[in-house]
């Protein structure tokens, strides 16, 4: 599941080994870019830290101006407190780059194995599939066991709001390879026959799958702290 507990930190080092072994038998990895990374502790505490600063300046902010609001003014300048709304707006830059790092180092490995599970299923005709459509949910299976790896090894080294923000960061970069796929088969004209109806309908299941997956994980994890939009695709 999404929120499973990394191992204990008395076995991290072996658990390291064992995990990078796994993946290499259960997915014949070959590419660096098979393996799923992880966040160092120093990233992972940088990125905690600096969304609990989104959560620390306004409030600070609005004691500030609190305090002062009965103080006299000098002519022309700013109310107390105003300053704070640029150290907010920088924060929060800082954070959404620091976080978008973060998504894109771990989604790496996820999407370029979702990215060959969809070009291998472009390849095959109508008449060429073996039995009559695979199952989905199993052509996806190593792409969300690798995410449910990723995101399950942060769960106790993110606080929630951050592993929020790095599980939709994952679901939106999942998606828009999707996009990008419907795109390329879309305006490849060997694909405009019924073998390309055949993968659209395909990338709609596929859609649908990562959005009841990434839900059931942040309703999971999150429980009651979870938002409406968290889920909207």
């Amino acid at each position: 599941a999404l929120g499973s507990a990394p191992p204990a930190s008395g076995a991290h080092h072996h658990a390291d080994q064992g995990f990078d072994q796994s993946i290499k038998q259960m997915f014949g990895c070959k590419n660096t870019r098979e393996h799923a990374a992880r966040l160092s502790i120093t990233d992972a505490v940088l990125l905690n830290a600096e969304r609990q600063m989104l959560s620390f300046v306004p409030k600070l902010r609005s004691a500030v101006s609190a305090l002062t609001s009965g103080l006299p003014r000098q002519k022309g300048g700013l109310p107390a407190g105003v300053d704070f709304r640029h150290v907010e707006e920088e924060t929060r830059t800082s954070y959404a780059q620091a976080a978008q790092r973060c998504v894109l180092l771990l989604s790496e490995a996820p999407c370029h194995r979702l990215k060959r599970i969809l070009k291998e299923q472009a390849k095959y005709k109508p008449n060429e599939s073996s039995g009559e459509v695979e199952d989905v949910k199993t052509l996806l299976k190593p792409y969300l066991t690798l995410i449910d790896q990723v995101l399950g090894d942060h769960r106790k080294m993110l606080t929630s709001k951050v592993w929020r923000d790095v599980c939709r960061g994952m679901w939106d970069l999942a998606a828009a390879e999707l996009l990008k796929f419907v795109e390329r088969i879309h305006n490849d004209k060997e694909n405009a026959s019924g073998g390309g109806f055949r993968v659209r309908v395909m990338t709609s299941e596929v859609s649908q799958i990562l959005e009841e997956f990434f839900q059931q994980g942040l309703h999971q994890v999150l429980g009651s702290e979870v938002n409406e939009r968290d889920l909207q695709t």
